[in-house]
């Protein structure tokens, strides 16, 4: 990750008519009842918790570029070899005026159920 964000701060509405994240809000909701509620276990359960959810904030940073380096058996990071990338840019206009539209790589993440190989227990983010 870069020490600083892409955008220091961008609200919920620009991130969804900018980045066209339109569920995030929800998603965010859905994701804070998944770790804050384990009782939680049918989806209606985390949906009908996730209308009750309050964000304190309004705003938020953006990356647009992370980086995955690779790091040695003591844990240091080496700066000199990335292993992968993630990068997205949100739709925007060129000196012409016409739309440009976004560009967003698509990551499979292992978040610690997913094997060595295949794509079972892998998410789409």
């Amino acid at each position: 990750m870069t020490k600083h964000p892409s955008v220091k701060a961008i609200t919920i509405n620009a991130l969804r008519d900018d980045y066209g994240a339109s569920f995030f809000w929800a998603a965010l909701a859905r994701y804070i009842v998944l770790h804050t509620c384990p009782d939680a276990t049918t989806r209606a359960q985390v949906e009908h918790a996730a209308t009750h959810v309050y964000i304190p904030f309004t705003s938020l940073p953006i990356f647009h570029k992370v980086r995955y380096n690779t790091v040695d058996s003591a844990g240091h990071k080496d700066e000199s070899v990335t292993i992968d990338s993630v990068h997205c840019q949100p739709a925007r206009r060129d000196k012409r005026g016409n739309t440009v539209p976004g560009c967003f790589d698509t990551v499979l993440a292992n978040c610690g159920n997913g094997g060595e190989k295949g794509v079972e227990g892998l998410y789409i983010i």
